[in-house]
């Protein structure tokens, strides 16, 4: 009988090949003893040898293509998107002895493909709002990543939250969506200025300047929005102290006093900024009076109790008027420009002769920090610790009649035709007053608070009354209607305001360290 070698393992890929190696005979060839035995040792000896080659393949190092995977991690393991957003994600694969197999096969898998789908590759698409999760499988290890689709934006944010846009300057504004659960989406956002007049912006948050006041820049995407308020102004030059005063005597100049550091600095207003080093005048510097030739500027200095005098031709400080050991609050020139007014605190406001500097009356009117004509003969001035407005006569220099006003009354500007006394005053107020019945016939309310600097300038007609450190900000009024126009948040502490003579330039020294210019 021949040996069964089909009941074996085969040392070959087929039964044919196993019994050509082992030379087994046909089955219908019947062998002799001897020949069966050599048969049987040739196949043991090749068995023995495959068994060998077996072992020897069991015994080898693993190769990184056979190692088991045993777990994932997965970057970034939350994904947040909008729809027909894209993030891709990746996977790295580690055996239980935490290596990386290299050349891992990993499959990744939606949950929900109405939500989210996922490429070959693990780049994931948002489709629909929702949350679902990614499978990524690298068998038998297996992780997930979160998936969180937006359709819509439930915030935005703008930045910067407030900016200052001088000049030509442009101002790039960024808009970040988020959706309810705080991801960023890629809905897309839109801006729009609320008015034009002053900033207009582009489709991609551009802002450019284009007047002078303060308003907001809209973003928006469906319901809703984000603002920012943007300030528009000529200039702002920075100072070394608090401004308080200023005064223009031309075109292109004027001054303002540094407070502190009993200052007066010279501003070029056709190209905005300081021109050469502040005068130094007396101490805490805060009213100031221009001639109308432009080539006399007078400086109150309320605690030396004097008056400095610039002659704005050469710069110089070129003169001192005593006043005393009083508080000089404020200064006023007479038309004519001979006579010079000056307000303090106590129960008298003095008269200067400017040829002699020397104190030529006195006015039974106390606490005097602001003053305006009505007319070539009247001169207005206030007490505004008490609250009244006194009607002056220049020829007599006595009072004519008194006003209570009320509150704490600081700067006036007159009607043009001199029947209306627009009055600043610290309750909140920008007061009307019929100069003629002495009767307050309204008032325009400053909703920020406050009353101090008012101008009126020659440009519009339109008057700007500054709040101080009330409210920080510039109010612009149009006298006629009676309502605020424009508002212009300048910050700090405005104090007063003047005008070029065409009106093409207004400056406001504030306290925080800067002069604003304005129009």
């Amino acid at each position: 009988m021949g040996i069964p070698c089909t009941r074996l393992a085969y040392p070959a890929t087929t039964p044919q090949a196993w019994r050509a190696a082992c030379r087994c005979p046909s089955p219908s060839v019947d062998l002799d003893p001897m020949a069966r035995l050599r048969s049987t040792s040739r196949w043991l000896r090749v068995a023995a040898l495959a068994l060998l080659a077996a072992l020897a393949a069991c015994s080898s190092s693993t190769k990184s293509g056979e190692a088991v995977p045993d777990h994932i991690k997965v970057s970034p393991p939350l994904v947040s998107l909008g729809l027909g957003g894209t993030q891709q994600v990746t996977a790295v694969v580690y055996d239980s002895r935490d290596s990386v197999i290299t050349g891992a096969v990993v499959a990744y898998q939606s949950g929900d493909t109405t939500v989210a789908r996922v490429s070959a590759s693990g780049l994931v698409t948002g489709v629909g709002s929702g949350i679902t999760a990614v499978t990524v499988r690298s068998a038998p290890a297996v992780a997930a990543v979160v998936v969180n689709v937006s359709s819509g934006v439930k915030t935005i944010a703008l930045s910067p939250d407030s900016s200052i846009l001088t000049g030509a300057n442009t101002l790039q504004l960024t808009a970040v969506g988020r959706d309810s659960l705080g991801n960023v989406t890629t809905a897309p956002i839109s801006f729009a200025s609320y008015d034009s007049t002053i900033v207009a912006v582009s489709s991609t948050g551009l802002v450019l300047r284009r007047g002078v006041g303060s308003t907001y820049v809209l973003a928006t995407s469906g319901p809703v929005r984000d603002s920012v308020l943007v300030t528009a102004l000529i200039a702002r030059v920075g100072e070394p102290d608090a401004g308080f005063a200023g005064g223009v005597f031309s075109e292109t100049r004027g001054y303002v006093t540094l407070k502190n550091l009993g200052g007066a600095q010279l501003l070029d207003l056709s190209t905005p900024g300081n021109a050469g080093a502040a005068l130094a005048v007396g101490q805490l510097p805060t009213s100031m009076a221009i001639n109308a030739a432009g080539t006399r500027a007078y400086v109150g200095n309320q605690t030396s109790g004097s008056v400095s005098v610039i002659n704005t031709v050469s710069g110089a400080v070129i003169g001192t008027i005593p006043i005393g050991t009083l508080s000089v609050l404020s200064v006023f020139l007479a038309p004519g420009d001979s006579l010079l007014f000056v307000g303090t605190d106590a129960a008298n406001l003095y008269v200067v002769r400017l040829s002699t500097s020397a104190i030529i009356d006195s006015i039974r009117v106390a606490n005097t920090n602001n003053m305006a004509l009505r007319s070539s003969t009247v001169l207005l001035a206030n007490d505004v610790f008490y609250g009244y407005v006194y009607q002056i006569s220049l020829a007599t220099r006595q009072v004519l009649d008194t006003m209570n006003v009320g509150g704490r009354p600081q700067g006036m500007v007159v009607s043009q035709d001199g029947t209306t006394l627009y009055l600043a005053n610290e309750i909140g107020q920008v007061q009307r007053w019929n100069l003629s019945t002495l009767q307050e016939t309204g008032f325009i309310p400053l909703p920020t608070g406050g009353g101090f600097g008012l101008a009126r300038s020659p440009a519009n007609g339109l008057l700007y009354v500054s709040t101080s450190y009330i409210g920080s900000v510039v109010h612009v009024i149009d006298p006629v209607a009676g309502q605020i126009v424009r508002t212009i948040v300048v910050g700090g502490t405005p104090r007063y305001i003047a005008f070029t003579a065409d009106g093409s330039v207004g400056i406001v020294p504030n306290e925080g360290g800067w002069v604003d210019y304005i129009k």
